[in-house]
């Protein structure tokens, strides 16, 4: 019987195929003809002249696509069906994922040839989850049919051994299988995991996913988990409530393979395949959380047959074959050792004997080698065209750079150090034990004299302010400035001609393991006046304790008091040297903690696939007393119109009230207080109780009004707001709409959004409001980013919306996290940030053509990703990069009126997951189980900016 497909590639190739079948010679192992073989165009691989051809075959291929071996059933159900290519009595078993069936990747061709001439079988089935059965099948039912397969092989077919081989989503079902630990199960001699994927974190991007899990969990808790959600959960099946919880959400059954999962989880769920050798091959195609499993899986199974192959997309057509070969090395290794064992005496290839086999040999060295410079290239490319990983941003306070070095003795440096609390409910501190990361047994350099570097000359010594004042012989009270910070002028080239700084020199080829902060190390109390800024100097130190002199590298800095987190900004001198700067408003004097992350280093967080280049080490947890002085600070006024045109901002999270007994209600939020409950001004205006953040209120520059659902709509009465961005849009507004307007009724807000919205306590008062997703061009895609506006149609999309008589009033938008994941390096990023510069200042000039009322363009920067994503594609460092390359780009274009700054809104609140999944700090509060293990979320953070949109919007 023929097993063939029907593909139109099949067809417009066959012609000029070569029949595939095995070789004629009992002595050479067919692997050599692989090898002496060549790719054709799809990537399917020809067999040398040595090969049968045509109808004499008796191989498990008749030719390209086209398999013969026997038909059968293994089970009672219409669906359980199965495909056997010849007839040896081992089978590796084939496991699709999702949608899949038979033929339903490339390399089974040249794989099943490949195990025929190793006298195993291939076997592929269909189970009811095959194609669109997999909503309304389960892991469960899965595990049973396949061991029906496996007993009827055994049973039926004189089994000696199976090995499962699963692709996608089907690798989760070889790990539940296993776990069974039935019978049949002990006759998997090995499994093989080909691209496993986190389905969770692929749906989670999607708008309408969190309503849809709160949804299933409902209908879960109410006995009716097999009844079928909406069709909007699943557009392509139908699945149950059961089946969409097990894939999208956190911990759920089908949840195995997601990046944030501690090592505790993922032991849980994969302890057991160290008892059975394991194959992992990772591709680049699949999301990044494959990666991050194949090395934990990699780590944790040391102890077992673990084989951990990446694939290189850079490889090009011929990748089918290569991770062919992958499969096949690890069969020959682990499932044959005799094998192994032998290659040099049965794979003739090896032998230099036999020169053709030999060059090709060379061919397929040479080609590999070159994919993997193509693939690690991608990260370096125009490596010297980058700088200024993160903002440079100015304090108010100069840096004298003509110093000369002189250090303490700083042999007393850090004995003790002290832990950051756990993220609780009061949210005192957001580190989650931040302290476990750090070495206390590490001795660090005692003596830093001489600190110099002949490019550079720095005195460390006396930067900062005092840091011993006595409190009781206070100076006389003077006004002070705020800290402040501002966007680089001309960032975006900045930015590229940094990277041009030559190394060459063994302190700028050193890379940062270390820093010394002379003014602060070393000391066992520090104590510092309110109202002051503090500056200070920090030097980046090698692994041998000497300078490091080139800039680039990225500290996260944090400063947490009781009732007081914030952001100190910093500055990259460029050579080595950073600064910082802190300050304390004498109302919050009190003990503090000072946190200093090196997160990445020399530029890494700015490529393209970043993860790999994490340092995210705690270098300084130090804490520091503010004792109250008689300084005075500028009162801080209510934002007006004018406040918002500053590009960089750098506030504070401030806390006027806390309830220590604030349980999470049903709904999932957290009313702490009564939702009249005052400001307490100058830090914010009306009832802080409306933003359910257990008292906490952020400020900048100016302060922000909290609105009233009545004063609320009577600024947005007849009003039009665009936005335009990422899918972090969606959960503001349907905040805003809950929250803050009150209409309850639009339980989510899609990629693309368009509504008229009316009071429902008044309906004389309306308001338009219109999302269109900048991800993708197609609201169902993603990791495009500005990307999108390459593409014609989504063009024409958004310009139809201010084409028309009546155009938007207001719009607000972002760059999006997607962009993080799509430009390979910053110089493309420019010159896409450009692009989408220069396309919305012809928008809105388009409507002053007209004689309209041009829009008011909001430029809303960026988040700072949480917790696990602090490392991913999306990572601060990138983002912040990003943030100041599109704001410095609509400058340059006249297509920006006003910025709100949500990455220093968001910034304090992102090491952990406790106010964000990652990517999004709005996520719809729900009492169930959140991404850090427990019930319930913080949603105060996306509120908040919910509130300052409205200032905008609102202000004079």
């Amino acid at each position: 019987m023929n097993l063939s497909s029907s593909s139109s590639s099949s067809s417009s190739s066959s012609s000029s195929s070569s029949s595939l079948s095995s070789s004629s010679s009992a002595t050479t192992s067919w692997l050599s003809g692989i090898v002496r073989g060549r790719f054709d165009k799809s990537g399917s691989v020809k067999m040398a002249n040595n090969s049968i051809t045509g109808g004499d075959s008796v191989g498990p291929i008749n030719r390209k696509n086209q398999f013969q071996g026997v038909m059968f059933k293994y089970g009672p159900k219409p669906i359980q069906v199965a495909f056997r290519t010849g007839d040896n009595k081992q089978q590796v078993i084939f496991i699709g994922g999702m949608t899949e069936g038979f033929l339903a990747t490339e390399y089974l061709e040249p794989l099943a040839l490949a195990l025929e001439k190793e006298k195993w079988s291939l076997v592929q089935f269909l189970l009811s989850s095959s194609y669109s059965g997999y909503g309304i099948s389960s892991l469960k039912r899965d595990a049973m049919e396949l061991d029906e397969l496996i007993s009827y092989l055994i049973n039926k077919e004189d089994s000696e051994g199976v090995v499962l081989l699963g692709h996608s989503t089907g690798c989760q079902d070889i790990v539940y299988y296993i776990r069974t630990n039935t019978a049949c199960s002990r006759a998997v001699r090995a499994a093989i995991l080909q691209a496993p994927v986190s389905d969770r974190e692929h749906r989670a991007t999607r708008p309408e996913t969190t309503a849809m899990i709160d949804l299933a969990s409902k209908l879960i808790s109410e006995g009716r988990g097999s009844e079928l959600m909406p069709r909007e959960a699943d557009p392509d099946s139908p699945v149950t409530a059961y089946r969409y919880h097990s894939f999208c959400a956190y911990t759920g059954d089908d949840d195995m393979f997601s990046s944030d999962l501690s090592d505790d989880q993922l032991r849980k769920r994969l302890g057991h395949l160290s008892t059975t050798p394991c194959q992992i091959v990772q591709s680049n195609g699949w999301i990044l959380s494959s990666f991050i499993f194949s090395l934990f899986l990699h780590n944790l199974l040391q102890k077992s047959d673990v084989v951990w192959i990446r694939e290189f997309s850079s490889i090009g057509k011929g990748l089918p074959t290569f991770r062919f070969l992958l499969l096949y090395a690890f069969f020959a290794s682990t499932i044959m050792p005799e094998k192994a064992a032998n290659t040099v005496s049965t794979y003739s290839w090896i032998f230099p004997s036999n020169p053709m086999i030999h060059l090709w040999f060379k061919v397929l060295t040479a080609t590999v080698f070159l994919g993997i410079l193509i693939v690690w290239g991608i990260d370096g490319w125009n490596v010297a065209d980058l700088q200024r990983d993160f903002l440079n941003v100015k304090t108010s306070t100069p840096v004298d750079q003509n110093l000369k070095p002189t250090h303490e003795n700083l042999s007393e440096f850090m004995k003790s150090r002290r832990n950051l609390t756990h993220t609780h409910q009061n949210l005192t501190h957001t580190h989650e034990n931040l302290s476990s990361k750090i070495d206390d047994t590490k001795q660090y350099p005692a003596n830093l004299t001489n600190f110099s570097s002949q490019h550079n000359q720095l005195n460390l010594t006396n930067f900062s302010s005092p840091v011993l004042v006595n409190p009781t012989n206070p100076p006389k009270p003077v006004t002070l400035d705020w800290i402040s910070a501002k966007l680089e002028p001309n960032y975006s080239s900045n930015l590229l001609a940094g990277w041009l700084n030559p190394g060459g020199e063994p302190c700028k080829d050193s890379k940062t393991v270390e820093i010394s902060i002379p003014t602060l190390d070393g000391r066992n109390r520090i104590e510092l006046s309110t109202g002051d800024i503090h500056e200070f100097v920090f030097q980046a130190l090698d692994d041998s304790g000497k300078p490091h002199c080139l800039g680039g590298d990225y500290f996260e800095t944090d400063l947490s008091g009781e009732s007081w987190k914030s952001r100190p900004p910093i500055k990259d001198l460029g050579n080595g040297t950073y600064s910082f700067s802190l300050q304390v408003h004498p109302d919050f004097a009190g003990n503090y903690t000072l946190t200093v992350i090196l997160l990445f280093r020399h530029f890494e967080g700015l490529k393209f696939s970043p993860e790999r280049f994490a340092f995210d080490k705690i270098l300084r947890i130090i804490p520091i007393n503010f004792y109250k002085s008689s300084a005075q600070l500028p009162g801080i006024r209510e934002c007006q119109k004018s406040d918002y045109t500053r590009d960089v901002w750098s506030g504070r999270w401030t806390r006027h009230g806390k309830n220590d007994t604030c349980p999470i209600s049903n709904d999932g939020r957290y009313r702490c207080f009564e939702p009249d409950y005052p400001c307490q001004r100058p830090w914010c205006d009306g009832s802080l109780g409306l933003l359910e953040s257990n008292g906490w209120i952020y400020s900048t520059h100016c302060s922000f009004r909290l609105f009233s659902t009545e004063r609320a709509w009577s600024c947005l009465n007849n009003r039009w707001i665009f936005f335009w961005g990422d899918s972090n849009h969606c959960d503001t507004v349907r905040n805003i709409l809950h929250f803050i307007l009150e209409v309850p009724e639009v339980e989510a807000v899609p990629r693309r959004f368009d509504m008229n919205i009316t009071n429902p306590k008044d309906p004389s008062q309306t308001v338009r409001i219109t999302n269109i997703f900048n991800g993708h061009p197609n609201d169902t895609g993603n990791y495009q980013g500005l990307n999108s506006l390459k593409d014609g149609p989504y063009r024409e999309l958004l310009k139809h919306y201010f084409s028309q008589e009546t155009v938007p009033d207001s719009v607000i938008m972002n760059s999006g996290l997607h962009d993080g994941v799509f430009w390979p390096n910053i110089r493309r990023f420019t010159k896409g940030a450009e692009y989408a510069a220069a396309f919305w200042a012809e928008v809105v000039e388009s409507v002053r053509r007209r004689g309209l009322v041009a829009p008011e363009v909001i430029y809303r920067t960026t988040v700072a990703t949480g917790g696990y994503a602090r490392k991913l594609a999306f990572n601060p460092h990138k983002m912040e990069a990003f943030n100041g390359v599109v704001l410095d780009k609509l400058r340059q274009f006249g297509a920006v009126n006003r910025v709100i700054d949500d990455f220093d809104m968001t910034y304090p609140w992102h090491y952990d997951n406790r106010c964000n999944d990652g990517v999004h700090y709005g996520r719809a509060p729900a009492k169930l189980k959140w991404r850090d293990g427990k019930i319930g979320h913080q949603y105060f953070v996306d509120l908040m900016l919910g509130h300052v949109l409205l200032n905008v919007l609102c202000s004079r």
